[in-house]
Order: structure tokens, then sequence, then C-alpha cells
């Protein structure tokens, strides 16, 4: 069954710059490199660019602790230890 996430992520103002490219390597290494990774996508609320949503879509679980054990997953974990002020993450059921 496919694994959907969405996280909504409050990043710290001088952390933004980080964020982008931390979390851009992220992305593109998991497309990039994980077959059952289908999607990922991260945006920002209008006028807000703290505000940072992020969707992700898997394959199925096991496609999910694949990229929670891969390493371009560990450097975002890392970083977002203190990188936010806030952060909400919904299972979504597809």
């Amino acid at each position: 069954m496919l694994v959907m996430r969405l996280f909504e992520l409050t990043a710290l103002p001088e952390k933004l710059e980080k964020f982008s490219a931390v979390g851009v390597h992220n992305l593109m290494s998991s497309l990039e490199k994980e077959a059952g990774t289908f999607f990922m996508a991260s945006t920002y609320e209008a006028g807000q660019p703290s505000k940072k949503v992020v969707f992700e879509i898997y394959q199925d679980d096991e496609a999910y602790q694949v990229h929670m054990a891969s390493e371009h997953f560990g450097q975002f974990a890392a970083f977002a230890k203190d990188s936010f002020s806030e952060r909400l993450v919904h299972t979504l059921v597809p």
C-alpha cells in the first residue's frame, strides 16, 4: 500500500538558505536513488517562506524504510533537529 506523508515545517529564519540546499539534496537523491520513492515536493505558504510544506509518496512501507535509512535523509534529519520551530507530520491514506 502506498505511504503518503505531509509535513508542515516552520523553519527558523536563519536556517532558510541551508534548508533549501539540504532539502534539495535529499529530494533529488531520493528520487534518483530510491526506486520506491514515487514523489517528493517542497513548497511554502504564499508570503511566508518559513512555513514549509513537504509532500512525499512511497511505493510501500519498505520503500519508506529504505528512504529513512539513506545517507541523504540522515543528513537532512541531522539538520532538522535544530532548524525548525514547529514540525507537524500527517500520515495520509491514499
